[in-house]
């Protein structure tokens, strides 16, 4: 939700919409965004876990440097601590646009939508949340 994706200004927004076989194909158009971003994580997410055979959590790869070690160690790449540090200290690009409280501060309109969209992706990927 933090960037422009699915917005109006997002260039390429209109190629993105669910094949016509995915359960959401005759939703998208009443979709809202946050909906929309939903759907779009766990469409992806879910490609890369069946087919490239790793499942990650995308955020424990800037905070735990063994996990990242874990990753970087199955694509072959040799990524030193302090290299690792020196990149993950950095403060990347915060956008406040699009700015989504934590998971307590969303609607319950939100929460229903999220656990719909998302929540067989996420329990797939190693996640509990209520």
């Amino acid at each position: 939700m933090s960037r422009e994706l699915l917005d109006r200004t997002d260039p390429l927004g209109h190629l993105t919409y669910p094949p016509a076989d995915d359960p959401y194909a005759g939703e998208w158009q009443k979709m809202n965004r946050f909906e929309r971003v939903c759907w779009l994580w766990q469409c992806d997410n879910r490609y890369l876990r069946e087919n490239v055979g790793l499942t990650l959590q995308f955020e424990r790869l800037i905070t735990d440097y063994g996990y990242f070690k874990r990753f970087a160690d199955h694509i072959g790449i040799d990524v030193s601590e302090a290299t690792w540090q020196e990149y993950t200290r950095r403060v990347g690009n915060p956008t406040q646009v699009f700015r989504m409280d934590q998971w307590s501060g969303w609607s319950d309109e939100e929460r229903e939508s999220f656990r719909a969209l998302c929540g067989n992706e996420m329990r797939a990927s190693g996640y509990e949340f209520d």
